[in-house]
């Protein structure tokens, strides 16, 4: 009887055990189902998109991720919605998101929650999808990362209307171009954007002939970190707006000349860095037409060219045109001179005031036309090639006060030839030029009524012959 006990009570012990490893087993089975729940969950909350045209919807953060599988157009008359923290992502090649004319896409992140368009990879590269594409639709992004596009295109975001606006959002690792903005005319919103580590430029402007309003970008890791302005000419009153407030201390590169028409201003705001692309670059000013470039004492324009190192001779010039205005002040001109010179004054309407003009292959100032009358005042001209100042005739009456000339060849008032045909002064005065002489190249006849006067302190120095 005892034995029996003793064997019951064994049974029982090992029942009781093989109900406690069975607990411990169901439990696991539990664990494990809800984790299997959960994961089958979390792929159920993936909404995928096949592709092709949409139509007007919303796009939640319940139905986020949303898994783009080929391009897709936003039509005329629709509008897409994507809400805050939603993560978009798009299979690799060519899958794109397009805007079309009357499309509407508004994507506004927040701070805490932005709104992510991105490479399905699991682990991504530059150009793994195709980008955002406006064709004349309306695109709002705000609070936004663009990720890895460029696929095919080579642009992250494209802009052909100045129904856009981008602020506080974040365009990264783009194979190509990083923003690229075409269209004559057009004026897209671009505030607190950051464009970074692209393989080509950073922002792509097909033509100067557009208004983009930059505010606060931010460029870094690019190819170059600069506005890339290709061609153009001005055709309408525009701004080239490169202060510290829009770029922060970006550059803008022309790489081509800029030719601003008759009847159109060119604005250069203060701070500006304008580079040129090396060979015949540069601003050319038509009759009517006006360039103004007015910086500061704290925020000066400069005008130079696209080169690591800067050479005399790398770009050509700014050029002014009979009857066109500038207003040149506070403005550094470097490494001109491609065309012989690097400032080209033919008209009256020039004013030039606490500039320097430096490295040039050339003159350093060229003057040309009967009877104009520019003004310059506090203007530095050093190592030029050749003459710092080059009159082609004694007949006019440029206005130089406090001008200096250092390094050129020769530091020099050079006039070439000419008769005075109106009443004219030279003016080779210690407060005109600091002392440098006046070259006259050639015999100078006075005509009958006319009266030619010579300032005290000038001296004059005349060609042997």
């Amino acid at each position: 009887m005892s034995m029996m006990r003793l064997a019951m009570r064994r049974m029982g012990g090992v029942s009781g055990l093989g109900h406690q490893a069975s607990g411990v087993g169901m439990v696991g089975v539990i664990g494990l189902a809800v984790l299997l729940f959960v994961l089958s969950a979390n792929v159920a909350l993936a909404t995928t998109i096949p592709g092709g045209t949409l139509a007007t919807s919303d796009w939640t953060l319940a139905g986020s991720p949303y898994i783009v599988q080929t391009g897709i157009n936003i039509p005329s008359g629709v509008t897409l919605t994507v809400e805050p923290g939603v993560i978009v992502q798009f299979n690799s090649g060519n899958v794109y998101l397009d805007v079309s004319t009357g499309g509407v896409l508004l994507a506004n992140g927040t701070v805490t929650q932005p709104i992510t368009f991105t490479s399905a990879l699991t682990t991504p590269i530059t150009g793994s999808w195709y980008g955002i594409y406006q064709i004349g639709g309306s695109i709002q992004l705000s609070n936004c990362l663009i990720d890895y596009a460029g696929n095919t295109g080579n642009v992250g975001v494209y802009l052909n209307g100045s129904n856009a606006s981008l602020s506080n959002c974040t365009i990264r690792n783009t194979l190509g171009k990083g923003l690229y903005l075409t269209g004559n005319g057009i004026a897209p919103q671009l505030s607190g954007l950051a464009i970074l580590s692209s393989t080509l430029q950073a922002i792509y402007q097909d033509t100067v002939n557009m208004s983009p309003a930059y505010h606060g970008v931010r460029l870094a890791g690019n190819n170059p970190d600069a506005v890339f302005i290709n061609t153009g000419t001005a055709a309408y009153p525009n701004t080239l707006d490169g202060s510290p407030s829009a770029l922060n201390g970006a550059p803008i590169i022309l790489n081509d000349a800029v030719y601003v028409n008759n009847t159109v201003s060119l604005t250069i705001t203060p701070g500006s860095q304008l580079r040129f692309t090396p060979g015949g670059t540069g601003i050319v000013v038509y009759n009517g037409g006006a360039l103004i470039a007015q910086g500061t004492t704290t925020m000066p324009i400069t005008f130079t060219s696209n080169t690591t190192s800067t050479q005399a001779g790398d770009w050509a010039h700014l050029y002014f045109s009979s009857g066109s205005t500038g207003r040149l002040s506070y403005c550094s001109i470097n490494g001109a001179g491609y065309l012989g010179r690097a400032l080209f004054v033919g008209a009256t309407d020039v004013h030039v005031s606490y500039c320097t003009i430096s490295n040039t292959l050339g003159n350093g100032i060229y003057f040309t036309g009967d009877s104009i009358a520019p003004q310059l005042d506090h203007v530095t001209v050093f190592s030029s090639s050749t003459q710092a100042l080059y009159q082609t005739t004694l007949n006019m009456s440029p206005v130089f006060h406090d001008m200096k000339l250092t390094g050129n060849h020769p530091d020099a008032l050079f006039i070439n030839t000419g008769s005075p045909s109106y009443n004219n002064t030279l003016d080779g005065s210690p407060t005109a030029l600091n002392g440098a002489p006046i070259i006259l190249n050639d015999a100078v006849y006075v005509n009958n009524t006319v009266s030619l006067t010579i300032t005290p302190g000038s001296q004059l120095r005349f060609t042997p012959g």
